[in-house]
């Protein structure tokens, strides 16, 4: 009876108790340590990281989803992971996400006052200007309907500075730091957030969403050719690209890349502080002048998304 006792105490502690004998974890084996090992020696004597970035970075570059440049990294992961020994590799479709897009060639200037190279990205799925053109450089400097009968007219063909300056504060901080024992202190003891109500829009925020959206309309109505904002949340020489806007009204359904979307017109972001210069000079009624060349070319034959995906043998 009492070893049975024994024997049930145990049995009980090595449920509860995991640092009981019966619970506690077996050590790895030799044959264990020794894949351990290899696969620690592949990683750091052999990686194909670097290998792989640059690559896809250097030698086949941007890969717009559904780009040209997308399907040829497709085809050459394909290829690694059959190098490598994986089974299966293929390009596997997720679903339909669009057409692809693909920049030809792009130049854009400033001819007076006076020649200026213009730093600027055209944004994603943005149409082509169908050659080289030249218009006036206008910024709408319009808050109402009364302000916007001002340009009525004077809009076709040119090339619009489609929002104010934006705010380009010092840079003192640096772009990197290391956290110290402080902030690390911090981040552990960090409590969990405090749901917050959702913000409702004021009255003023939506009139000026409301006019920015009739003042884009406006731009359509009146065949501006281009239209140049200074993109956000970057400065010092950085320009963030994103996708180009569709025109005002579209469905809420689609997307600049969707096979049935509406053309938009012409769409460049430009470095901000190039961007506010241009927006000063046109404030001072300097007389601008801005030539720009946009070509490009639409995939559509194939509108599925492709992830390129292996198996490992084993």
């Amino acid at each position: 009876m009492l070893k049975l006792k024994i024997l049930s105490f145990a049995v009980t502690s090595a449920l509860l108790l995991p640092t009981f004998t019966f619970a506690q974890t077996a050590a790895p084996s030799r044959s264990e340590d020794a894949v351990i090992a290899k696969i620690k020696d592949e990683g750091m004597n052999r990686s194909q990281a670097m290998n792989t970035m640059n690559y896809l970075t250097d030698v086949i570059g941007a890969r717009l989803t559904n780009s040209p440049a997308q399907k040829r990294a497709n085809q050459w992961t394909k290829e690694q992971f059959e190098k490598w020994g994986l089974k299966n590799a293929m390009a596997d479709p997720w679903g339909e996400f669009g057409r692809g897009w693909e920049l030809k060639k792009f130049s854009a200037a400033i001819l007076t006052p006076e020649y200026m190279a213009i730093r600027a990205y055209p944004k994603a799925w943005s149409p082509g200007t169908n050659g080289m053109i030249t218009g006036n450089v206008v910024f709408v400097d319009a808050k109402s309907e009364a302000d916007l009968e001002k340009y009525k007219g004077k809009l076709k063909g040119a090339i619009i500075l489609t929002q104010d300056q934006r705010r380009v504060g010092p840079g003192f901080e640096p772009s990197a730091t290391r956290r110290d024992e402080k902030g690390l202190a911090e981040m552990e003891n960090a409590k969990p957030a405090v749901p917050q109500s959702q913000q409702t829009a004021s009255a003023e925020q939506i009139a000026a969403f409301r006019f920015q959206s009739r003042k884009m309309q406006f731009y359509y109505d009146e065949g501006a050719a281009v239209l140049i904002d200074s993109g956000m949340g970057t400065d010092a020489g950085t320009i963030r690209v994103m996708g180009a806007s569709l025109p005002p009204g579209t469905a809420n359904n689609l997307r600049v890349y969707s096979k049935d979307a509406p053309a938009p017109i012409p769409q460049l972001v430009m470095e901000v502080e190039q961007y506010n210069r241009l927006v000063r000079l046109a404030k001072q009624n300097v007389p601008l002048r801005m030539q720009v060349e946009l070509a490009v070319q639409f995939q559509d034959t194939d509108l599925q998304g492709y992830n390129t995906i292996a198996e490992i043998p084993g």
